[in-house]
């Protein structure tokens, strides 16, 4: 019995996550690899391009971008309410 539950809590897990249930600390790491990316991407190129100085700001433009669009998708998730065909899916 103990798997039937286990099983059926994975794929009310997996409903929740397909309907946008996905929490702060989701976006927190995705932002954290997207971040660290980008400053292994800046440093390759700013010690490799005769030190330019405008690689390391464009990355930056788009980290920052990036993490906004995140903050405006996880508030989106929050407000938006799920449609019809979506609650019938989950049932």
């Amino acid at each position: 019995m103990g798997k039937k539950s286990s099983l059926g809590n994975a794929a009310s897990d997996r409903t929740s996550a397909a309907l946008g249930g996905y929490s702060i600390g989701d976006y927190v790491v995705v932002n954290l690899v997207v971040w660290g990316l980008l400053l292994i991407v800046g440093l390759i190129a700013y010690f490799g391009i005769d030190k330019a100085p405008v690689v390391p700001f464009l990355l930056l433009v788009v980290g920052c971008g990036f993490t906004l669009v995140s903050i405006y998708d996880w508030v989106f998730d929050k407000m938006a309410k799920p449609s019809d065909q979506h609650r019938r899916a989950a049932s």
